[in-house]
């Protein structure tokens, strides 16, 4: 007994100095770092050094603004005439030399925007709804660089701060999803297609407009949760692309799930040489669990070879892939050929 006391005290100690060490590491990296947001991938075409700085810049004017910068950075903010008018990129350039880190921050304030920040991520969603939805904009890229537009962001985070203070269980509670019911038309098969097509271009709405179409496709997509008809597999397939958002994805998959088997295989062998390409085809693959049942796999043996000898080929391909090859799907798939 002894000795099992004696190493629940040690791996005790070795998960604190574990836990220590992980602290100290995300305390050495920044809080926000401007360049972590000019990835052009995000938005489908180069944003330059910018928009990153708009984006640390509203932040650190907040802090200034509530005397929450460390006395460290007065020296450059001083530089400034008036650092409250001043464009919010400049601020982030020449003060915070383009990343916020916790050190920055008086004390006082430390535990609130490590909160804010890295633990709940409500920096970034209260800017998109503050700032990108106020303004009517479709994405970040298209915030101009003033501290005139940061208001309603700073009141929002004030009110958060103040929340925090008062240990308020909802200090950090986000806005709640729009609800959408669908009509009469949309639940019959035409109406729903012409519905879903519409929602597909949502990347192209102002944010609050695309918050609404991202509600009305979530609830598309589960009105066909189990769904016999054979053209719905083909449709939703057709959503899953390189730049298919994954909580999007994820509910495709689920209603995919939910419908005959026959039906979602059809419709991944008829595309499946467009989803290699796209690099969602594995996803695709794995879909029923990871894993084919038994009767899925007699199936297959009687029809996977009604396929064209490219798509046999591609998928095969695909299920020998060093990051897939271990997975059961592509183990089954694999054992079809003879």
């Amino acid at each position: 007994m002894l000795m099992i006391l004696k190493l629940m005290i040690s791996l005790d100690k070795l998960l604190q100095s574990f836990s220590a060490m992980t602290q100290n590491e995300l305390g050495q990296l920044p809080l926000i770092d401007a360049d972590d947001y000019n990835d052009p991938k995000i938005y489908g075409h180069p944003v330059g050094d910018l928009l990153g700085l708009i984006y640390l810049g509203g932040f650190g004017l907040w802090l200034h603004k509530v005397n929450g910068l460390s006395p460290a950075y007065l020296s450059c903010i001083n530089e400034f005439v008036s650092p409250l008018s001043i464009q919010p990129s400049l601020f982030a350039k020449n003060v915070l030399k383009g990343k916020l880190f916790l050190d920055a921050i008086q004390p006082n304030l430390q535990e609130f925007c490590e909160a804010y920040i890295r633990n709940t991520c409500l920096y970034g969603s209260d800017y998109q709804e503050y700032v990108v939805g106020e303004l009517n904009l479709v994405d970040m890229s298209q915030v101009p660089d003033s501290a005139d537009i940061l208001n309603v962001l700073w009141h929002r985070i004030s009110y958060r701060l103040d929340a925090f203070i008062k240990k308020d269980d909802h200090w950090a509670a986000h806005k709640s999803r729009p609800v959408v019911t669908l009509t009469t038309s949309e639940k019959e098969i035409e109406g729903w297609k012409s519905s879903f097509a519409k929602v597909l271009l949502m990347d192209t709405l102002p944010h609050r407009e695309r918050e609404q179409a991202l509600a009305k496709f979530w609830a598309l997509v589960d009105h066909m949760h189990g769904t016999n008809n054979t053209e719905i597999p083909y449709i939703l397939i057709k959503s899953f692309t390189k730049d298919s958002d994954s909580s999007l994805q994820e509910a495709v998959t689920r209603a995919l799930y939910s419908i005959p088997f026959e039906n979602v295989w059809n419709a991944i062998v008829s595309d499946a040489l467009r989803l290699e390409e796209e690099g969602q085809l594995a996803s695709l693959l794995g879909l029923w669990a990871n894993d084919f049942s038994e009767n899925q796999i007699e199936y297959l043996k009687m029809h996977f070879y009604d396929a064209p000898v490219n798509v046999q080929n591609t998928i095969f391909a695909t299920a020998q892939k060093p990051e897939n090859i271990r997975n059961p799907w592509a183990y089954k798939l694999l054992r079809l050929v003879k």
